[in-house]
């Protein structure tokens, strides 16, 4: 089963991504700052995704095969000094 991160699962789009990902076969990590309702394959985790250093310690040691982040970024700056951590390499 593919696992696909999500950042900003309750927003305008994450609330209509997250059911679709189900059920294409997802298994999916949603983070938000509440709580979504209880779906098979989702794990919801309540935090503020734009924290950078909550957001590097959760995903160290973790493998995704894709990540939707629906944050929003005012300046390039910030979205460049995150974007790199996303990107996982082959095992």
């Amino acid at each position: 089963m593919k696992k696909v991160l999500v950042l900003g699962a309750r927003g305008a789009m994450g609330v209509h991504l997250v059911p679709e990902l189900i059920k294409d076969g997802w298994r999916v990590d949603a983070v938000d700052r509440e709580m979504g309702e209880a779906l098979e394959n989702v794990n919801y985790t309540v935090a503020n995704a734009l924290d950078d250093d909550w957001l590097f310690d959760f995903l160290e040691g973790s493998h995704y095969d894709a990540i939707v982040d629906f944050m929003l970024y005012f300046g390039k700056d910030r979205f460049e000094k995150r974007y790199k951590k996303f990107i996982f390499l082959p095992e």
